[in-house]
């Protein structure tokens, strides 16, 4: 894999090339114009010492002489005679830098002397010379100098960027919570931090969400095999009584005495039947989250009906109601079938062998509705035994019997989850609870045992 230059390589290197150009073009720059200010100094002290010379020239000075005072350390000076001598240095085109030359008029001859005064360019070059070799020096310096305080400097801003690499790392490695905390969010990179962990904080959460949603598939798929192996094994019975029946109708002559029996049975198993699949529809349909038609229902009118309702399906009880007016949000087909379930089970907790006439000694169904501040109450209790507290809870799962129940007698084993199901539904609790000792009917009746409590918020849903 190839590897490529760090950020922090990278902005180093680029800094000290940016200082060492700008450096060099700048001491570059200067020194063309020192050299440009150097020339024309030189210009003006040769023009100064042409002129020193014509006066020397004009005093009757010497030729020879004039040569020997107009020359200096930096200026060189030379008298050319008519006749080709020269008095002083004389200059070629390669050593002068600056020339400048005048005629000597007071010369003697036909032709005029003339006095050349120029300055060599070794000493300039020289200069200018040292000059660059500065100015490079300089620049490398400065570049050094650069480099390490841009290196340090990088370094310490770059720092954040090598915790979110580290970070990143991290979290490709599988961990969790691993998250940035920047110090100060105001910056560029303190933003990204806090934009990092934002997304971190949104990528775990989804996690958890997928988590959450796979198992909660998983858990609904095995309720879904256990209910449907519930559902077919509770099928088995009245299947198995039809199968039976049937089969004996077919080999039992029309004039036997049991064949009446057997249509009697055949009859009673496949209403049974009938309302176990209409059962296990139902609750399909809660757990599905079946919509409600909520509309304004009065408590106290669905319970007067469910008395009446009870009173004829249940005789040999003592089954009364005890309601006050109370208005709430609901469905009244739920709210139907919630009070329908906990009278029948009430009913069958209550079923006792041989009638008892005495109404005071009769079994019992107590039916209570009372307004509470937030809500409603709806209590159904009933005579007989208690259930106990490790099976308060148990009691409202799918095809859940209590121990010592008749399985011919007990019904479904879906009316309490059914129920419990469209209290849930209308955001409302169905527990057990204990049972009022004063739900009695009479004082000599007997004890109370089981208690339904159904509450219902008062609200809009």
């Amino acid at each position: 894999m190839k590897v490529g230059l760090s950020i922090r390589a990278r902005v180093t290197i680029a800094m000290a090339l940016l200082v060492f150009a700008s450096l060099l073009g700048m001491g570059f720059a200067l020194d063309y114009m020192y050299s440009q200010s150097e020339r024309a100094m030189l210009e003006e002290q040769v023009s100064n010492q042409i002129e020193a010379g014509l006066a020397l020239d004009h005093s009757g000075v010497e030729p020879k002489r004039i040569a020997d005072l107009i020359s200096t350390s930096k200026l060189n000076a030379a008298v050319v005679m008519p006749g080709g001598q020269v008095y002083g240095e004389m200059f070629t085109d390669r050593n002068a830098v600056v020339t400048r030359s005048a005629d000597l008029v007071l010369t003697v001859g036909i032709r005029p002397a003339q006095l050349v005064v120029w300055a060599e360019s070794p000493n300039v070059t020289f200069s200018r010379c040292v000059r660059c070799r500065a100015i490079i020096s300089l620049a490398v310096a400065a570049a050094a100098i650069a480099t390490i305080v841009s290196a340090a400097v990088s370094g310490v801003a770059l720092k954040p960027l090598r915790g979110m690499a580290d970070a990143a790392e991290k979290v490709a490695r599988g961990e969790r919570g691993v998250r940035l905390n920047p110090s100060r969010t105001s910056t560029e990179l303190g933003r990204t931090a806090l934009a990092i962990d934002d997304m971190l904080d949104e990528m775990e959460g989804a996690e958890r969400r997928t988590r959450a949603a796979e198992s909660q598939a998983k858990s609904a798929e095995q309720q879904m095999k256990e209910f449907l192996a519930d559902a077919a094994h509770e099928l088995k019975t009245p299947l198995a009584g039809i199968q039976a029946a049937a089969e004996s109708l077919q080999v039992v002559p029309n004039d036997a005495p049991e064949r009446r029996e057997l249509e009697r049975l055949l009859v009673r198993e496949a209403e049974r039947g009938g309302q176990l699949v209409a059962k296990l529809l139902e609750a399909v349909r809660i757990e599905a989250g079946g919509d409600l038609e909520l509309t304004d229902v009065d408590l106290n009118q669905l319970a007067q009906r469910e008395l009446r309702r009870a009173q004829a399906s249940y005789p040999g009880r003592a089954i009364r109601l005890r309601a006050e007016p109370v208005i709430v949000r609901a469905d009244v087909n739920a709210i139907e079938s919630i009070l329908r379930n906990l009278t029948s089970n009430a009913a069958r907790e209550t079923e006792s062998v041989a009638p008892v006439l005495d109404e005071r000694m009769q079994p019992w169904i107590d039916i209570e509705v009372r307004p509470e501040p937030a809500g409603a109450v709806v209590r159904v209790t009933n005579s007989g035994e208690p259930i106990n507290e490790k099976d308060r809870e148990r009691i409202f799962g799918r095809f859940v019997r209590l121990p010592g129940a008749d399985a011919d007698q007990s019904g479904s084993g879906l009316g309490l989850a059914i129920a419990r199901g469209y209290a849930k539904a209308h955001q409302g609790v169905l527990v057990v609870v204990d049972a009022d000792p004063d739900a009695r009917p009479f004082p000599e009746s007997p004890s109370a045992g089981a208690c339904f409590e159904l509450w219902l918020p008062d609200k809009e849903l």
